[in-house]
């Protein structure tokens, strides 16, 4: 009887700590482990552009992906490099536009084996190639989930394009694996952290490996920043699990994007992102992901060509994408 007593005393004393200390939340990657995943993503979309006539369009879709997933090998700071494979994917959208003379509605219908479009009610299959479940690519996560290297399949590209994309890719995956959904430090229930993306020093980076990219590189946009809280903290079926909320915000006003021919002032850029991730910190898993994000867009686009010359074009709308991925 006191060793039971002694070791409920002793399970207390470990729980507590966890809760006022923190605890260490990793992905944990093993050679040869096989999962698959699954996104699926709602989509919502309007817009609304005014110029030399008026059009309006709205848009909704489903989007469903599946992907398998296999560890190739594991370094020895905990960084999984992953192969990925197409295993299927689910097309479902729907258009309408408005040209104030005239309506149209548009739709697609694809998956891996087969797929169609339809206009104004006419239905014409389209070509898919068997090759689409044979593509894979592989990618570098490090233990806080963040990608830190991209392998992309160079077979049918020359040396020198091979080579640049090389260096595109890594660019953007070290820019990338600043916003690891989880947290370098320990953190106990209550506690919050942030992840700050600048698009500035991004687009300077890109920007030495391709001139052409120089003039986004002064652009003012603002950072993108992630603020996350862990909102919940327990143990279940012999496992402890961790639930993370986590905001995104990213604003830009008053700003310009310079393409030359087409140029583009920003009256207003808006994206917000909601998600909750789940983790099996036991067996070292992100099970699940959630979020819902919006974008709200306000452009004058000012075109030096156009059937009749010269033309402005003023554009409004939002996106929304409720997605959900799920790794088993």
């Amino acid at each position: 009887m006191a060793f039971r007593k002694a070791w409920v005393c002793l399970l207390g004393v470990l729980v507590g700590a966890q809760t006022v200390w923190g605890v260490e939340l990793r992905l944990k990657y093993a050679k040869d482990q096989e999962q698959k995943t699954k996104v699926t993503v709602i989509m919502d979309g309007k817009v609304e552009i005014e110029g030399s006539q008026r059009i309006s369009a709205s848009a909704t879709g489903n989007f469903g992906v599946t992907m398998a997933q296999k560890v190739l090998n594991v370094d020895d700071q905990g960084v999984g490099e992953i192969e990925f494979r197409l295993d299927g994917f689910d097309v479902n959208t729907n258009a309408k536009v408005d040209m104030g003379t005239e309506k149209h509605d548009f739709g697609a219908k694809i998956n891996e084996s087969s797929g169609t479009i339809t206009a104004d009610g006419k239905e014409e299959k389209i070509p898919i190639s068997g090759e689409i479940k044979s593509q894979s690519w592989t990618v570098r996560m490090n233990n806080l989930g963040a990608p830190v290297g991209f392998d992309l399949d160079s077979s049918q590209m020359g040396s020198d394009e091979a080579a640049e994309v090389k260096k595109v890719s890594d660019n953007l995956a070290s820019f990338v694996s600043q916003s690891a959904p989880l947290p370098e430090k320990d953190v106990k229930e209550g506690d919050t952290w942030e992840n700050v993306l600048s698009i500035k020093e991004l687009t300077a980076s890109l920007a030495k490996d391709n001139p052409m990219l120089s003039a986004f590189t002064d652009l003012g946009i603002e950072d993108v920043k992630t603020v996350s809280a862990l909102k919940e903290l327990r143990d279940e079926g012999g496992s402890q699990l961790a639930a993370i909320q986590s905001t995104t915000n990213f604003l830009w006003k008053d700003g310009s994007i310079p393409l030359g021919i087409v140029n583009v002032t920003v009256n207003k850029l808006e994206m917000k992102n909601e998600s909750t991730t789940e983790v099996n910190n036991t067996a070292g898993v992100i099970a699940r992901t959630s979020s819902i994000a919006t974008l709200e867009f306000d452009l004058v686009i000012n075109s030096a060509l156009g059937p009749e010359g010269p033309a402005t074009y003023n554009a409004k709308g939002s996106i929304k994408l409720d997605s959900t991925t799920l790794t088993e």
